[in-house]
């Protein structure tokens, strides 16, 4: 594999973290859209309530509301005769007239905003109704429940080491520090590789109790790190295509181990 392969496998690594994350942001954005809208669709039913009930409040007519008894031409009239049951009959129409109305408001409100849920949301929403189902069903022994801690702690570690590697092999010469400038895996891939854990830690932290750890995240975290520890291990070995004879150096041993530790933490994570 040439240097350039090398750097182009680190930034392919690089873009699938970085699309893990944005499918965690989408739904995270997702979420909270669709618990404003609940809070919305549940404000005005409150205040369609509200409403009727008051209407209903002051249309309610007293038992004998009015009883006029007029003498005309020898007979008796009677006017504006309403019973109880005329009453509670009329009320009940009102207020079946109402639930109706509130309804079909709050039926069109919901098919106008589901209609705008993208594709990507649906996804992501799947996703993380399968994490925590799983969560769920499967409840966490000791040792998983420390998991989350233990890959920020490596995340931590690994990142630290990428980034000091990253600045001392663009800054070092052959004359001062030979074993950082003749570094295979040099300041470019691990610039990439430094980047995707960066990454990393961003996920850690925005989802430490791994509950929109879906398959969709699972499988972005996995092929990220093995993306970068088979691209490392191919330089390494492979000749060089000038021609030139090459060793790896202790940075590059380093870097490597580093990236397999990575790459067993994502595939523990993601089993």
């Amino acid at each position: 594999m040439a240097p350039n392969s090398a750097t182009v496998a680190a930034g392919v690594a690089a873009t699938f973290h970085l699309l893990r994350l944005t499918v965690d942001l989408v739904t995270t954005a997702s979420e909270k859209a669709k618990s404003n809208d609940d809070k919305i669709e549940n404000a005005k039913a409150d205040v369609d309530k509200e409403k009727d009930d008051a209407a209903a409040t002051r249309g309610r007519p007293s038992i004998m509301r009015r009883l006029s008894v007029t003498g005309f031409d020898g007979r008796l009239s009677v006017r504006d005769f309403q019973t109880p049951w005329s009453s509670n009959n009329n009320n009940s129409t009102a207020a079946a007239d109402n639930v109706g109305r509130s309804g079909r408001r709050s039926t069109v409100s919901s098919m106008i905003s589901n209609s705008f849920r993208s594709a990507t949301q649906q996804a992501a929403q799947a996703d993380d109704v399968e994490g925590q189902n799983e969560g769920l069903a499967n409840p966490k022994g000791t040792l998983e429940a420390s998991i989350p801690m233990i890959s920020l702690v490596l995340h931590l570690i690994i990142f630290a080491y990428l980034l000091a590697a990253t600045i001392l092999t663009a800054t070092s010469s052959v004359e001062t520090r030979p074993q950082l400038a003749n570094a295979m895996y040099d300041a470019i891939p691990l610039g990439c590789a430094t980047t995707a854990v960066f990454i990393g830690i961003l996920m850690n932290l925005r989802d430490f109790h791994r509950k929109r750890f879906g398959s969709l995240n699972r499988g972005l975290y996995s092929i990220t790190a093995l993306i970068l520890l088979v691209g490392c291990i191919i330089l390494i070995s492979l000749p060089s295509p000038d021609g030139v004879a090459a060793s790896p150096t202790r940075v590059d041993f380093g870097t490597i181990s580093c990236l397999a530790i990575y790459a067993v933490l994502a595939v523990i994570e993601g089993r």
